[in-house]
């Protein structure tokens, strides 16, 4: 279980990062340390939405006829 959790937050961080990248570094061509703040702020984002997204999979998977 904590596997799982674990893999959806580093899946969520890894898509978060390159989403982040492709916004502020290539479109907005942000720079220094606002770049990193706001990278590190998707990256977090993303572990959560990551994790929360694993938990609603299992309560509907738990919430299921037959389960």
């Amino acid at each position: 279980m904590i596997g799982h959790r674990l893999a959806a937050a580093a899946f969520g961080a890894f898509v978060a990062f390159w989403i982040a990248r492709a916004i502020f570094k290539w479109i907005l061509d942000v720079h220094g340390t606002a770049y990193l703040a706001l990278i590190a702020a998707f990256v977090l984002a993303g572990a959560v939405l990551g994790i929360a997204a694993d938990l609603d999979e299992d309560r509907r998977s738990s919430d299921a006829p037959g389960a």
